[in-house]
């Protein structure tokens, strides 16, 4: 918004929606999954460059022209497929160029006329920042940065588990091409990066760095940053394999330790002798040659908070007053799906509680009963209970959750989307074998039946409940 809001003789902007954003859930769906109109949303980014272009040279015939881009995540990757169309094709002349675009603004279709280019091929200097590039779905399609890109910063994620979500790795890590090139790695789950999370200290770091590149590219330029945390606890990593209701794969994540990362940038690293180091074309130097090069310097950000720090904090405090109980620590110690949506269950509908009055109608029986008693006791407890208190379980949901699975292709996903009712906590309450379960440890790690008063609600009895031990598995963030 602070470029589109630009008025400058000198500098056009134009924003391209990303894949995944029609209106329709299907097209929605499967575009996210499958990034299908990738290819036609750089094409019509190049198709606006060309009518801006010829614009100015209807002005100034001698205008030199340069581009500055950014994409977050596919939106990285949909950068790096227009600089390839500019550095291959040059700037066309779009006069009578016939174009076509659907109900949702993506092009489908363009003819170009016979007219003599504009600019030709590799003369145009772009430059850009990309943050988190991700390109599942399509890494047939040409995505080699070219010469003619002359400068370039990519911030890749270090703490994204999903195995779905690999990232392209468009230049090497570190500092590289006398430093007018590099690729750092910062701690947070790619979606942290892009800022997309209400707890967004890292995405709040990454925009402002992005604004300093910016506004040293185009000159000083000033551009407005925005304010940076100061609570610790704003800077997390979100467990971001709990999205789709946790049914996200992260094996390769967990065995390898750190972010999966790749070269698959299409057909022309399978000609390189090691496709596994396939990287960025070197930089053209005749070209950086002919333009001035400037270290970034870091402004100051306005400091102070802004609304939706404020309420982040408030969120964090909140979570922090709350006290963890048995289920808290069932579940964060688990690798079950459903995880945070089992979690919110607790403080919605009080499950936690439900528990533990289960605990303390089992453990008042007679001592002298079996053990089998004692929950066979719970369980009809349960039956009264506890059904009443999880009776917001959303059937269609999980038939939602299947369909997605299916449109991604995931035949694991809607494997355990098929066994949702049965393998989430919610699912195991309904059922007496998956209570009789948790009841079993819960009373082994409560003891004689004479602490079963340490189980009642704190409004039933006088004595306070001593704290329960938070489970020390969980980054602060809830949930994904």
């Amino acid at each position: 918004n602070t470029l589109l809001a630009l008025e400058h003789p000198a500098i056009a902007t134009t924003y391209i929606e990303g894949v995944g954003t029609q209106e329709g859930f299907l097209a929605r769906s499967f575009d996210g999954a499958k990034a299908i109109t990738l290819d036609a949303r750089a094409e019509k980014a190049y198709y606006q460059l060309c009518v801006q272009v010829k614009t100015w040279r209807g002005e100034n015939p001698d205008a030199r022209i340069h581009v500055l881009g950014s994409g977050f995540s596919r939106g990285g990757e949909s950068y790096a497929i227009l600089t390839r169309l500019i550095h291959e094709r040059g700037i066309r002349d779009p006069t009578g160029a016939a174009v076509e675009y659907n109900e949702d603004g993506v092009l489908t279709r363009i003819s170009w006329p016979d007219l003599p280019l504009l600019d030709p091929p590799g003369s145009i200097p772009t430059a850009g920042f990309i943050i988190d590039p991700v390109g599942t779905g399509r890494y047939d399609t040409e995505r080699r940065l070219p010469a003619s890109n002359v400068g370039l910063v990519q911030l890749t994620s270090w703490l994204e588990p999903r195995d779905h979500f690999s990232s392209t790795q468009h230049a090497p890590f570190g500092l590289s091409d006398q430093g007018r090139v590099a690729n750092f790695r910062i701690p947070g789950a790619h979606s942290d990066l892009g800022g997309s999370y209400h707890v967004d200290g890292v995405g709040r770091v990454v925009y402002n760095m992005q604004v300093d590149y910016f506004r040293t590219v185009l000159g000083g330029l000033e551009l407005e940053k925005v304010p940076e945390a100061t609570d610790p606890r704003m800077y997390v990593a979100h467990s971001s394999e709990q999205h789709l209701y946790g049914l996200w794969p992260d094996h390769e994540f967990r065995a390898a330790g750190e972010r999966i990362v790749h070269q698959k940038l299409g057909p022309s690293c399978r000609q390189v002798a090691a496709p596994d180091i396939c990287l960025r074309e070197p930089i053209d130097w005749r070209l950086a040659d002919g333009l001035v090069f400037r270290h970034v310097e870091p402004t100051r950000h306005p400091g102070g908070v802004d609304a939706k720090i404020e309420t982040a904090q408030a969120a964090l405090d909140a979570m922090y007053k709350r006290d963890t109980g048995f289920f808290d620590s069932l579940v964060t110690q688990t690798r079950i799906p459903m995880r945070a949506e089992a979690l919110q269950t607790v403080d919605d509908f009080e499950f936690d509680t439900a528990l533990r009055r289960i605990a303390a109608g089992a453990l008042a029986g007679p001592p002298s009963g079996s053990l089998g008693d004692v929950l066979r006791r719970a369980s009809g407890y349960m039956t009264g209970q506890v059904a009443e208190t999880i009776k917001g379980f959303d059937v269609e949901a999980a038939f939602q959750r299947l369909t997605t699975a299916a449109l991604r292709n995931d035949p694991a996903g809607m494997q355990a989307a098929t066994r949702l009712y049965a393998s989430t906590p919610l699912g195991m309450a309904m059922q007496t074998g998956g209570a009789a379960t948790r009841l079993a440890s819960y009373i082994a790690k409560r003891g004689a039946p004479e602490e079963a008063a340490e189980a009642v609600l704190p409004h039933e009895r006088n004595t306070p409940l001593p704290p329960q031990p938070r489970p020390g598995v969980q980054m602060p963030g809830l949930g994904p």
